[in-house]
């Protein structure tokens, strides 16, 4: 039998964790460990979130194995791990902003815990600058900072570009469109 890297892992966490079997297979195990190389259980348990961007680790597998660790379905870093799953897949759909009831009432139905728990752990993701709380239309909305960093450097290049002089100076359209057609070889329809 050929032992793999990734069945070392898997044994190396399930012995570093007594009995514990990690219900996950040896490729993923490998990259959980080794991405987060935990010092114990309690570390494991806390870094497994974090690992949703390790192929083959989604949010439902890493919640799986932090409650196997022993991480209590009610606890609030949970739930600030389903919020910041249940945001990524509203992004994912084309959405950078999520209205605050809409968010609450997915990673409620998602997490299956009280909404106090979800209200607290969105509190404490906006105090983390993980989430930004901003209003839009009225309407309090929640987004995930690095989708918030990159629509405010958008907007704010676009604004820069509206208030200045192009990098590339005045284009007169009676020259260029003549120099284009003679360098392509085609011509340009009328518009």
């Amino acid at each position: 039998m050929v032992y793999t890297c990734g069945m070392m892992a898997h044994d190396m966490l399930a012995k570093s964790t007594a009995s514990f079997d990690p219900g996950m297979a040896p490729c993923p195990c490998y990259h959980l460990l080794h991405t987060t190389q935990p010092s114990n259980t309690s570390r494991a348990a806390w870094s497994t979130w974090r690992s949703t961007d390790i192929h083959g680790i989604g949010f439902k597998t890493a919640d799986t194995l932090a409650q196997r660790l022993g991480i209590p379905r009610d606890a609030v870093i949970r739930a600030q791990a389903g919020v910041r799953h249940v945001l990524q897949t509203f992004a994912d759909e084309g959405h950078c902003a999520v209205v605050q009831a809409e968010l609450l009432k997915a990673a409620t139905t998602l997490l299956e815990i009280p909404e106090t728990i979800i209200v607290q752990a969105i509190t404490l993701e906006v105090q983390e600058e993980r989430l930004i709380a901003e209003a839009i239309d009225g309407q309090p909305c929640l987004l995930l900072a690095p989708l918030y960093r990159a629509e405010v450097g958008v907007a704010t290049q676009l604004l820069h570009l509206l208030d200045g002089t192009p990098p590339w100076g005045a284009i007169d359209p009676a020259k260029a469109i003549p120099w284009v057609e003679a360098q392509t070889g085609r011509t340009l329809a009328t518009s």
